[in-house]
Parts: structure tokens; sequence; C-alpha cells
């Protein structure tokens, strides 16, 4: 997370009161792109693509993957929910209807090879683009990846560039699906 702020300009904080009383993160973010305080090297900030808003769904058992994907991603200005596994993948497809889907393979009650496959077999308005974003990487995991219905297979972490290259591709990334990670 320290790294996502610093590149958008802001800085992280963290504080405890000893072992057993917790922690406190304290995340400053500028306002606006003021120039950089004289001395300091200006940061690279990241440009928004020329999106168009997506739906977005994030399913990951890891709060912290699902709080930073996800805030980057509204940044982006996209609408974004989450799960926590794949039986919540599910019920949010079904009332959610995501363009795109983000799915640990790893999570409790059902991983993301059963939720993938599950979800292709929904009867579906527009199905949406699924990319495993795993820790998964063997190249017998992208083949399961791929049998399962899933069109991309991205080991953590996710790189800005195929975020954009998900996102910026829209419903027809499905079809490039060989030339992705």
């Amino acid at each position: 997370m320290r790294q996502l702020v610093e590149r958008h300009g802001g800085t992280v904080e963290a504080r405890s009161g000893g072992r057993g009383q917790g922690s406190e993160f304290i995340v400053h973010l500028p306002a606006t792109s003021a120039p950089p305080a004289a001395g300091r090297p200006a940061l690279e900030q990241p440009a928004a693509p020329a999106l168009s808003p997506r739906r977005v769904l994030v399913v990951d058992d890891n709060i912290d993957a699902v709080e930073s994907l996800k805030s980057l991603l509204m940044m982006y200005g996209h609408e974004v929910r989450q799960a926590a596994d794949g039986v919540e993948a599910i019920e949010a497809v079904l009332s959610f209807e995501p363009n795109v889907i983000f799915m640990d393979l790893d999570m409790p009650r059902l991983n993301g090879m059963d939720a993938a496959c599950r979800i292709r077999e929904l009867v579906l308005a527009h199905q949406p683009v699924i990319v495993a974003l795993t820790g998964l990487g063997q190249e017998a995991d992208r083949e399961r990846s791929r049998k399962v219905g899933i069109d991309h297979h991205i080991v953590k972490p996710l790189d800005r560039q195929s975020l954009e290259r998900i996102l910026g591709w829209g419903d027809a990334v499905s079809h490039i699906m060989s030339q992705s990670a």
C-alpha cells in the first residue's frame, strides 16, 4: 500500500501504542496536483487512462489486497464491489453484473477456479472478463485457468500496464487472451 500511496504523491505514517494495543496507519494524499516542494523531486504521477467507467468485482480473501486494488480502480473512476470468496463472487455477479472480475484462486468456501467455472455457466446478459490475480503461476495453473473460462492469468502483484490493458480493451479483451501475461 505504501508504494501505491507514494506513487500518488502521498505518505503513509504508522503508529502504535505498544504491544497488544493495535496499530494505526495514516495515509496522506494531496487534494490537488500542486507542484512539489522546493528541493524535492517530482514523483511520477500515473496518468489516469482514458477509459470508460466499468463495473469491477474484486474477489480475494485478503482484505488488504482487495482494498488496495479497489482504491486504485475507484481512483480511475470505476464502480467497484468486493467479495471474500467464490460463493460471494457468484452472488455479486448476479446482483452487480460486473464487466470485469479480478479473482484470487486460493480462497475458502469456493476457490476462484470453481467460481469462474460456475460464473461461465450462468445465463447473463453479458459474460464478464475474468482475470485470475493469484500467486499460482505454473503453466499447469495457467492451463487450468483457460479450461474453466478465465480470460487472463496474472501472477500477483498486478502491474499498472496489465491493469490498463485489461480495462482499456474492455469486452474485446477475451478475444486477445493469448497475448496476456
